[in-house]
Formats: C-alpha cells, structure tokens, sequence
C-alpha cells in the first residue's frame, strides 16, 4: 500500500472510530437522560400519590369531625332537653309523701345521665378548642386525667398565636390518642407534655414512665399499632411528622411537628 493510500485508509479509520465514539457517547448520555427523565417521572408520580392520600385523609377527617359535630349538637338539643324535663317532673315528685327516696334516686341518675350526655358531646367536639385554643383544650384534657388522682400529668408551653382551626383539631386529636393510649396501655404513674410555638412551626412532645412497647413487632401484633398508623396518617395530612420513641420498660415517646 502506497503512502496516500495509508494517510486515507488511517483517516477512514480515525474518522469512523470518533464517529463510533461519539455515537457511544450520544447512546450514554440518551441512556442517562432517559433514567434521569424516568426517575423525575416517578418521583413527581409518588408526589402526586401522596397528595392524593393527604387530600384523602384529610377529608375523610373533616367528614368525621363534621359528623360528630352534628351527633353532639343532637345529643345537646334533644337528649339534654328531654332529660332536663324529666329533671323537672322529678323535682315536683319530690314534693309529695313516701317517695322522696326513690325520687332522690331516679333525680341522681338523670343527673348522672345529663353529665355523661355533656361528656359525649364535649368529646366528638371540642368546645374548648373552638372558643380558646390549643393550649386551653389540652390543658382542660390534662385536668380530667389528673382529677382521677391515678396518674401525674405535666403540660408546659409557651404562648402562640392560633393556628388554622383543621390544624389544631387534628393536634388535639393526636394528644387524645396518645393520652387515651398511655392510658389504656402504659401502666405509667406520669405523663409529660411540651408544646412549643414558633410562629406557623408547632412542636409537640410527649413521653409516658410506662412499661413500654417494642416498636418493631407492634404494628404486627397488636391493635395499638393501628392507633400509631392512624397518628402518622393525620400527622401527615396536616403536612407534618410524628415520630415514636419507646422499648420495653423504657416509657413511650413521640414527637409531633408541624409546619
């Protein structure tokens, strides 16, 4: 082979190894791009998801609240009245001879009934909460528990500025579940709880020196981890974050926060 035949065969060969380089390189970054592109796709479909389930839940919880609203105005308006009314035949029953004890007994249980028919309705819906805030609901929630003299029950707080009510009702109804659940579960002597405000930013924590649970196998064995499950649910729909802490023999704790 002659030497002007050599100068274009060696171009031939460089030329078609750069076009084959480069034709690699286009395939890498096309390849790259595509996984990238693909990636950004199910992260925004995930995202989507997860909008769509916090839409979900907190719907389903305004639902529910809308409802027991509605089942307490009921009790309040009808049962009350009713049972006001019978308070008062039982009043003038008392007035006449040889049945004031049955009377004082039957007057007794319509106030026990009338009480129990307030609690009802103060539990589906927070008259504290509405009217004064977080801050008072919680700590009138503490004051029922510590009025049992069977377990200790410590609030601290700073003061802040009302949240968006949806917000507050679903804090309270996190510090109704966890409280309710030391309660039934915990075997504890003392419950600690500190709410901090920063602005739009709520910090929530809680703690319990009860027995304690093992975090890992509960949610597999035992119906209180679906009360954990619905916490996460409702914190997360408020676009906010509750985390556990706890090991048997340890006490329980969680922290909520929002914002």
């Amino acid at each position: 082979m002659d030497q002007p035949q050599e100068i274009e065969f060696a171009w031939l060969l460089t030329t078609g190894i750069g076009i084959t380089f480069m034709l690699a390189v286009a395939i890498i970054l096309f390849v790259v791009f595509y996984q990238k592109r693909l990636s950004q796709q199910q992260l925004r479909l995930q995202e989507l998801k997860n909008q769509q389930q916090q839409q979900l839940f907190l719907a389903t919880n305004q639902v529910q609240e809308k409802e027991r609203k509605r089942i307490a105005n009921d009790l309040h308006d009808d049962v009350g009245v009713v049972l006001s009314t019978a308070k008062l035949y039982l009043s003038h029953l008392m007035t006449q001879p040889n049945i004031e004890n049955v009377a004082q007994k039957i007057d007794q249980l319509v106030d026990a009934a009338a009480q129990n028919v307030r609690d009802i309705a103060h539990n589906l819906t927070p008259q504290n909460l509405e009217k004064f805030g977080l801050i008072s609901a919680i700590t009138e929630m503490c004051k029922k528990i510590q009025e049992a003299n069977q377990i200790q029950v410590s609030f601290e707080y700073n003061e802040g500025q009302r949240l968006n009510f949806d917000i507050e009702l679903g804090v309270y109804r996190i510090t109704q579940e966890l409280l309710n659940n030391t309660l039934k579960h915990a075997q504890a002597s003392e419950i600690w709880l500190n709410l901090k405000f920063e602005g739009q930013h709520l910090t929530l924590q809680y703690s319990d020196n009860g027995v304690g649970v093992n975090l890992g196998s509960l949610s597999k064995t035992n119906n209180f981890g679906l009360g954990l499950q619905n916490m996460i649910g409702k914190a997360e729909a408020l676009q906010g974050r509750i985390n556990f802490q706890s090991d048997l023999g340890q006490g329980f704790g969680a922290t909520l926060c929002i914002g």
